[in-house]
């Protein structure tokens, strides 16, 4: 057996709090003794899970943090801190908070309505008159655990390095905020030939059959189909759903086209197969199949006619196998419990048997290949406890940085949001970040010029042809550098790049692999190789199904239900690799694994147990001219329907109820983006892609937020600064450009300058 990354760490968990005591989870998964040290508090089902591989002290005396290397808890220690250790307080609000001065024990569903969590991911319900709807996803909660366990792991890399510990503030409000990047994005001057409908909308012409789709949910099905055939449900030859999303790359689209038997009868009707990064190809915008929600509405009801006639031929999971095999994005509509007790699941490990538990758990959600195979996994353990002396450097420095993780450098060859949002978050703890992206992109420009403006920041970016000899050359000379290779490719294309594990080992023998995937678990699977996105995942593991029905699923968001969490929970992996490496005497790289599948199911983690208890909608109040939500969710106002919301929120703080108003992300920017407060703020960036973003507030170290992260640059815009770097000189770079290995900024095309008012 091998010895687990976090062996020999030691840490007091004294956090009764969701977020608090996920943190000390997922330590305890990599090996850490977490120490369990709670006041009294009624069991709850939960707990086996929550307490999985911990330590519940039990003795007469408490349990002394004295010695422990970590320590978390649900408020801020005022006491001086130790030198060397590692404090984690995982609060509702950051201190000094304002705008939203909540308690510590606030619950989740006051500050998902700040966030814009019940307005804003609907997305579907959206478009037809229903602004407001519940989620009882514990959102904030989840993602702080995430975030701690992130930064915890971070500070353990820096204390090795340089001896010094950290104090450590998650706001679980900010966390929530983490999770909203993408939607609260602005980017300007992107050029005219990339500019595209949104991926889902309801156009003039169908907004008639709106009020009837809301009243009738099958009609609501054909709806969606209307609005974008390539990220729609379709029911099979057995009545159960099939979720397909091709819309945003080009080869699945026309993949998926062609094996469905209708690509022919679709080029009959005009519709082409054009690269969008070439001008020439923009006045096909309206028959390109490589940007399919910009398709004329004639054509996208004709595919979503031809789409449902083939799809009813075979049975939702034949469909979920047969294109999963041919690579494309596909997945059977399931609720959660069908999920967990799925094949793939049990297989793969994202389910797991745990001794001492009678029902099974949710596994590991990163895996380290130096930790395989990992033992079996078991419930808590109860007893009297003290710490071995730490393992860890006490020396003192006074040279170490504000960000743990700098000097580190990381290569990125992610896309969509999972992978890079990994690399994001690892610039903002201080790593050199470098983004390598296509010369000939298959996805849409959303995913390589809009999504980037806020997922690469802090990077450098260049863009290599990789078919090409001297690409891959370049790509191996960055990756010879590297601490970390960060990417979401399946393992046959990393073969054929050469940097599989044996790949990777010959170039740099320190390189830590972090790949994302689909649907790995922690053990081979029949779907180890399937594609996926978000909502993919959604559709197979019940998020769809919970807010809609199996028959009528509905989308829960764009990246913030999978995505950002999964790409959150590979840079945990990341910083536990890091810290194993460091400790080990020989060194050498680790590749680490998490998956779109691990992500979401952890995001449900809740619903493992009966009865759930994550929410009420009878929090959500309808006042004069919007909504707020009140805590307790049976808190009584009187007269509340006839107020305004800052009436109806004076009302609950005279009759002593917490109230938060329900903001959608745009209210947010209104509110926020010229009144910063503690969680909330907004920063402009400009150049040839002026952006506005939200500003990270979701990490402060030592009292401060960490140092903000520089622009994102246009897509290959800083390739002449990366390859002198590397070693060539400039007639090197101008005979690769021209070559087509090294491509041009933004892929050659003109850019006009905007401002982000």
């Amino acid at each position: 057996m091998s010895l687990l990354p976090l062996s020999g760490i030691s840490v007091v968990e004294y956090g009764t709090g969701l977020a608090a005591r996920l943190v000390g989870l997922l330590l305890a998964d990599q090996g850490a003794t977490v120490v369990v040290r709670r006041e009294g508090g009624e069991p709850a089902p939960l707990d086996v899970y929550l307490d999985r591989g911990k330590h519940i002290h039990a003795g007469t005396e408490p349990a002394s943090s004295a010695e422990a290397d970590v320590v978390i808890r649900d408020d801020i220690d005022a006491c001086e801190r130790i030198h060397g250790q590692i404090r984690l307080a995982m609060t509702a609000v950051l201190p000094g908070e304002a705008a939203y001065p909540f308690p510590d024990s606030v619950g989740d569903d006051i500050l998902k309505a700040i966030i814009g969590f019940y307005t804003d991911l609907a997305i579907t319900r959206k478009l037809v008159g229903d602004d407001v709807l519940y989620t009882p996803l514990q959102l904030c909660s989840i993602y702080a655990g995430v975030l701690g366990a992130t930064a915890v792991g971070a500070a353990l890399v820096d204390r090795i390095r340089f001896g010094a510990g950290r104090d450590i503030v998650i706001s679980r409000l900010a966390a929530g905020l983490s999770a909203v990047g993408a939607l609260a994005l602005e980017v300007a001057g992107i050029p005219e030939h990339l500019k595209a409908d949104p991926l889902i909308s309801l156009p003039p012409e169908l907004e008639a059959h709106a009020d009837k789709a809301r009243a009738d949910k099958a009609y609501f099905e054909w709806l969606k189909r209307q609005m974008n055939p390539l990220f729609a449900c379709y029911p099979s030859a057995d009545g159960r759903q099939v979720m397909f999303l091709s819309v945003i790359h080009r080869h699945y689209a026309r993949r998926l086209l062609e094996k469905l038997g209708i690509w022919e009868n679709m080029q009959a009707l005009g519709v082409v197969d054009l690269p969008i990064y070439d001008p020439a190809n923009a006045e096909f915008a309206d028959h390109n199949i490589a940007v399919a929600q910009n398709l004329r509405l004639p054509l996208r009801a004709k595919l979503a006619e031809l789409i449902a006639a083939a799809v009813a031929r075979k049975p939702a999971e034949e469909w979920e196998r047969t294109l999963g095999e041919d690579d494309i994005p596909c997945a059977m509509v399931r609720d959660f419990d069908e999920w967990r007790a799925s094949d793939h699941t049990r297989q793969s490990g994202i389910v797991e048997t745990v001794g001492g538990c009678d029902w099974p758990q949710l596994g590991r959600v990163v895996r380290l290949a130096s930790a395989q195979p990992y033992p079996p996994l078991h419930t808590c353990t109860t007893g009297q406890t003290s710490f071995p002396a730490s393992q860890l450097p006490t020396a003192t420095v006074s040279a170490k940085s504000a960000a743990p993780l700098a000097g580190m450098r990381v290569v990125d060859l992610a896309n969509v949001i999972a992978g890079p949002s990994c690399g994001r978050m690892l610039a903002e703890l201080g790593a050199e970040v470098i983004k390598v992206d296509s010369t000939q992109p298959e996805h849409v420009a959303l995913v390589t010029v809009v999504w980037p403006g806020e997922l690469s920041q802090g990077k450098r970016s260049i863009l290599l042809n990789l078919h090409q000899e001297n690409g891959r050359e370049i790509l191996g000379r960055l990756v010879a550098q590297a601490d970390l290779l960060v990417f979401n490719k399946l393992d046959p294309v990393m073969e054929r790049l050469g940097l599989e594990r044996a790949g990777l080992a010959r170039i740099n023998p320190d390189a830590i692999a972090v790949q994302l995937s689909a649907f790995k678990g922690e053990r081979p699977s029949s779907h180890d190789d399937y594609p996926g996105y978000d909502p993919i995942l959604q559709a197979a593991t019940g998020i769809m199904a919970r807010f809609g029905s199996c028959d009528a699923p509905e989308l829960h968001g764009l990246a913030s239900c999978v995505d950002y969490l999964t790409g959150y929970i590979a840079a945990f992996g990341a910083v536990v690799a890091l810290v194993a490496r460091e400790r080990r005497p020989e060194g050498g790289g680790d590749w680490v694994d998490t998956s779109l599948a691990s992500a979401v199911s952890f995001l449900q983690l809740s619903f493992q147990v009966a009865p759930a208890s994550v929410g009420t909608a009878d929090c959500l109040r309808r006042v004069k001219d919007g909504w707020i939500c009140v805590e307790p969710a049976n808190a009584d106002i009187r007269g509340i329907s006839g107020l305004t919301v800052p009436e109806a929120l004076a009302a609950a703080r005279s009759a002593e109820i917490i109230a938060a108003p329900v903001q959608s992300i745009a209210e947010l920017k209104a509110r926020h983006r010229t009144a910063p407060c503690a969680d909330i703020a907004f920063k402009t960036d400009a150049g040839m892609l002026p952006a506005l973003n939200l500003q990270p507030t979701w990490f402060h170290f030592d009292g401060r937020p960490l140092p903000e992260l520089a622009a994102a640059p246009a897509p290959g815009a800083d390739a002449m600064e990366i390859l002198l770097g590397l070693g060539y000189d400039a007639a090197d770079i101008d005979g690769m450009i021209s070559a087509g290995a090294v491509g041009q900024i933004l892929w050659g095309g003109s850019s006009v300058t905007h401002r982000v008012e």
